[in-house]
Formats: C-alpha cells, sequence, structure tokens
C-alpha cells in the first residue's frame, strides 16, 4: 500500500519521464499547476481541463495531475489514507466523472465533475443549463418558442471546478456542521444506517418567517467511498398542493456521460438560442422613450387608495378589495356575489364595501412591508401562507398591484426587445403600438401612458395566432388629476395542445384615494390571519 507522498513522488516521476515525448513549455505549465496551493479562477481552470483532456499526448499526465486533487480530497475529509491505492484512487475520480440525481417526482439533474457544468429538468417542463466556465446559464421553459441565455454573474466569479462529488454535494454541508449554512439556513451531521449501509446523514433547516426552524433536505452519503447516496427534501406548501405530496426524494447514480447540450435533456432541436443581453439590446431609442414615460407616470400613481373590482357579465361574480399604503397592501377576494347578466353595475363604495362587510372572503393576501400572507378558507378550518418578501411581492405584482396591472409593459415585461410598430391594424386611435417580444402593447400618451390594449401571441410551426387579448376603458380622473380604466375585459383563446378552452372575463374597476385616519382597523395586521388558521412558512 502506497501512502501519498509515494503516490505523488510516482506521478511526479511520470511526467519526467514522458517529457522526451512532449514540448517542454507544456510540461513546465503542467508542473507549475500541480504546484500550486490554490486553485485559478473557474473560467481559465475549466479551459486548462479541456485543453489538456483533449490533447491526445498529455492526457496521462493530465490524470496524474487530477488524481493528486482526489487523493488530497480524501485525505481532506478523513478517509484511511494508508490503505489506498494508486488503483483505488484512479477507480475513486474515473467513478465520479458525472453525478446524477434521479427525484421520485421527475425531476433529474446532472454535473459534470470535469468540465463544470450542471443540467437540470423539472416535472413542470424547465430546463436549465449552468456552465460555470463560460460563466453562462440557459433556459427553456415549456411553450417558449426560443431558448434564452444569460450571464450568471457580471464579475465571472463562479465555483472552483473540477470537483469531486463529495466537493459538490457534501463538502459545504460538512464545513456547516453545527452552523449557519448561508442566512437563513444550518446543517447537522449525524451517523446513520440506510439500506443496511453505515452512512453520513446531513439535516438541513430552515429558519422560517415566523423565526421557526424547519427540517427541510437530509443528505445521506457513504464515509468510505466519499460518495453522496441519497437525498430527500421538502417541497414548498404550493408544490406540496399540486403534487399532493410533502417530500421527494432522490437517488445518487455515477454514470460515465451525461448531457451535452439542452437538447439532450428534451428540449426541441429547432429551436434557437437566444441571448438575453442582446435582446434586450435591440430596444429601439423610441420604444425607449415610451417606455420611460410610462415608467415615470406608472411611479407618480398615489400609492394609498381603496381599489375594489368586482366581476361583471356572470351569474356569480368574484370581488376583489384592495387597501395600499405605500409599500404595505391587503386584498381580500370574495366570491358568489349575485350579479345579473349583462349588467352595467359601475361600482362605489357604498354598495361593494357593505356587502363584502357581511361576507368571509375566500382568500386574504396581505403584505405588511417584511412578510407576505395568504390566507384561504378551506372546508375544514383556514390556512395561512407566510413567507419572507420584498415589495412588490411577485404573488401581487402583476395582478392587484396597479401599477403593473394599468401599464403592464413597464411591470414584468420590462427588459425585452421592445420596438415601436407603426402600422398595426388594431392600433386605437391616439395610440401607439409597442411591441415587446411577443405582446403588443397600445399605449394612450394622452392619458398618463396608460396601457389601453394589450394582445399576447403565440407561435406553432412558424404560424402566430392570439393567445390572450385584453382592453381597458371608459376611463376616469381621480381627484389629484391621475387617469384610471373603470372597465377592463379580457379574453383569452383555446390552445388545443394544452387543452385550454376560451373564455371571457369583465371587470368593473374603482379607486378612492384614502388618507390615514380612513384605512380599515388590523387591514395590514398579517399576524391577526394566523389566529384559528393551520400555519405553513415554507
Amino acid at each position: 500500500m502506497k501512502p501519498v507522498k509515494d503516490i505523488e513522488q510516482s506521478i511526479r516521476k511520470l511526467t519526467v519521464e514522458s517529457s522526451d515525448r512532449i514540448h517542454d513549455g507544456i510540461l513546465q505549465k503542467l508542473l507549475k499547476k500541480l504546484d500550486q496551493s490554490k486553485r485559478q479562477a473557474a473560467v481559465e481552470q475549466a479551459k486548462f481541463w479541456r485543453a489538456i483532456m483533449k490533447s491526445g499526448v498529455v492526457k496521462l499526465i493530465a490524470a496524474g495531475v487530477i488524481i493528486i486533487s482526489v487523493v488530497s480530497a480524501l485525505h481532506f475529509f478523513g478517509s484511511p489514507i494508508e490503505n489506498v491505492t494508486w488503483a483505488d484512487v484512479e477507480q475513486a475520480f474515473s467513478s465520479q466523472s458525472w453525478v446524477h440525481i434521479k427525484y421520485d417526482n421527475g425531476r433529474e439533474r446532472w454535473d459534470n465533475l470535469h468540465e463544470g457544468k450542471a443540467y437540470f429538468k423539472n416535472e413542470i417542463g424547465t430546463f436549465v443549463v449552468i456552465d460555470y466556465a463560460l460563466n453562462v446559464r440557459h433556459d427553456f421553459v415549456y411553450g417558449e418558442d426560443h431558448i434564452t441565455a444569460y450571464t450568471l454573474s457580471e464579475d465571472g466569479k463562479a465555483r472552483p471546478w473540477p470537483l469531486t462529488a463529495w466537493e459538490l454535494i457534501v463538502g459545504p454541508l460538512e464545513k456547516a456542521d453545527g452552523k449557519q449554512l448561508g442566512k437563513y439556513h444550518e446543517a447537522e451531521k449525524h451517523a446513520d444506517t440506510l439500506d443496511d449501509r453505515q452512512l453520513i446523514r446531513f439535516d438541513i433547516y430552515f429558519f422560517d418567517a415566523l423565526g421557526q426552524r424547519i427540517l427541510i433536505r437530509e443528505v445521506w452519503a457513504d464515509p468510505t467511498t466519499h460518495l453522496p447516496f441519497r437525498i430527500r427534501e421538502k417541497l414548498s406548501a404550493g408544490d406540496q398542493r399540486g403534487q399532493k405530496r410533502e417530500y421527494i426524494t432522490g437517488d445518487f447514480d455515477f454514470p460515465k456521460t451525461g448531457p451535452d447540450t439542452i437538447y439532450d435533456l428534451g428540449v426541441p432541436a429547432n429551436l434557437k438560442i437566444v441571448n438575453h443581453d442582446e435582446y434586450e439590446a435591440t430596444t429601439s431609442i423610441e420604444a425607449r422613450k415610451v417606455i420611460q414615460a410610462g415608467k415615470e407616470a406608472s411611479e407618480n400613481f398615489p400609492s394609498h387608495y381603496c381599489a375594489t373590482f368586482l366581476e361583471d357579465k356572470v351569474r356569480y361574480g368574484a370581488v376583489h378589495v384592495i387597501y395600499r399604503s405605500g409599500q404595505r397592501i391587503s386584498v381580500s377576494t370574495y366570491y358568489n356575489r349575485p350579479v345579473l347578466e349583462n349588467s352595467q353595475i359601475l361600482l362605489s363604495d357604498d354598495n361593494v364595501l357593505e356587502w363584502t362587510q357581511t361576507q368571509e372572503p375566500a382568500i386574504v393576501r396581505t403584505f405588511d412591508g417584511e412578510r407576505f400572507y395568504t390566507w384561504e378558507r378551506t372546508d375544514t378550518q383556514p390556512e395561512v401562507h407566510v413567507n419572507r418578501a420584498n415589495w412588490p411581492h411577485i404573488g401581487l405584482q402583476n395582478w392587484f398591484h396597479l401599477q403593473y396591472r394599468f401599464w403592464p409593459y413597464v411591470g414584468w415585461a420590462r427588459g425585452r426587445r421592445s420596438e415601436i410598430i407603426s402600422d398595426h391594424p388594431e392600433t386605437p386611435t391616439g395610440s401607439i403600438a409597442l411591441l415587446e417580444g411577443d405582446s403588443y402593447f397600445f399605449v394612450d400618451p394622452e392619458k398618463d401612458y396608460l396601457c389601453v390594449g394589450e394582445i399576447s401571441m403565440r407561435s406553432k410551426d412558424g404560424i402566430s395566432s392570439k393567445s390572450i387579448e385584453k382592453h381597458w376603458s371608459d376611463f376616469s380622473q381621480l381627484p389629484s388629476g391621475h387617469w384610471y380604466p373603470t372597465k377592463e375585459h379580457l379574453q383569452s383563446f383555446a390552445d388545443p395542445e394544452r387543452g385550454t378552452s376560451s373564455h371571457e372575463r369583465f371587470w368593473n374597476i374603482d379607486i378612492k384615494l384614502l388618507e390615514d385616519s380612513e384605512y380599515p382597523p388590523d387591514v395590514f395586521n398579517g399576524k391577526k390571519l394566523l389566529e384559528g388558521a393551520k400555519v405553513k412558512t415554507y
């Protein structure tokens, strides 16, 4: 059994004996790499590994350099190194070219340990490839007509590569044993037995929005082989409901090969890759002026009000009551309010708010400036989901944050490729047609650059068709002079491929500006929603 020192000497001897067969400059460069105490930046490092692995002349020397790093890792993590032979070390490295995790809900992940690439696909049709060395990420979401390429970090810094399976999965947990693992997590290490194997189990805890400590992940690893074995993860509250399960479990294996591109994960081969930075940079000067004007108008819109939305032209419509005070917001949703078909009821605080005071809401969403609470009525007892959040929370942003609802082209669509379309046949008189990605927004400069119409398109086999169409009308002015629509119409069009049908929704809208003294008591008190409810915080 050779000790580590003898193995390293053997490798150095091997590289010297090979010097007659390769260029002196290459040999010196490799020896310099061997003697460095710290890894270089991720980009330089990955290029180095790829270069030497592609060179038939220096593959043997490269293998020697890599094996030394594996021996060092095994020694660091406490393996009985006196029992390690050259064959053991060679086998340990070659068996860890790839790490693959397959979960019991269809989710999968692959990591290329040598090249610094990670591949993901999940159960809802999202595919991701991350190349840490090149500092780029490729994303595809089911239904899109292209793959988007993003820059990972502006400074180009990424995790070091190559790594062993232990370093990738278990190393951070090993170092954080009993300590903080990030801002809201910590890890604990325990001995455990699983499938008659003596393993190490790492428990990862999350400190939720209420300060409680929740076990959200367990990772098992084999201290003898230094390979991760199994992982068990707690799903978020939303995923638990959708997948009808609380946990998912994944098993590790270590294949010799794995995917090479995002297409190997199941993404259609005919899709093009669009660079997000270049895509955004194509926004025209004229479009930027409109977007900026709309952004300023939306930011200038009052932030202290009560807004009511009444669903119209259906037998039983929904009512949303929105209270906002600066960065605090509360939205209560009520159902089954009888509304006459084809009615032309105009909302007022007198009839809608009076009715809501006699009803129990179906859903209440409250953001108190720090936490986002969602209270929902159920057949047994109410449930409340509590999460840390920032303003505006994504759960409120598109639907209930009026600035993003009335100026959608500066909300969720901001930053996409934009241009002014001068000849769109459906442009209302006096409006500007703004194309952002696959959506057209019709903007009225005379009414605070409000959006008066929106058409979202979808493409299949080179043929475009409407997906969603919205219209805002019957504009009114607040006492402050700001414009807002009092009617909204949404039309969605059937998509046979997804199995969806067409439907329409009509809304009547009313907004009343409020002083601080006019808000209902505890309207932004999210903690009050916890009383008598089942609380979920993850």
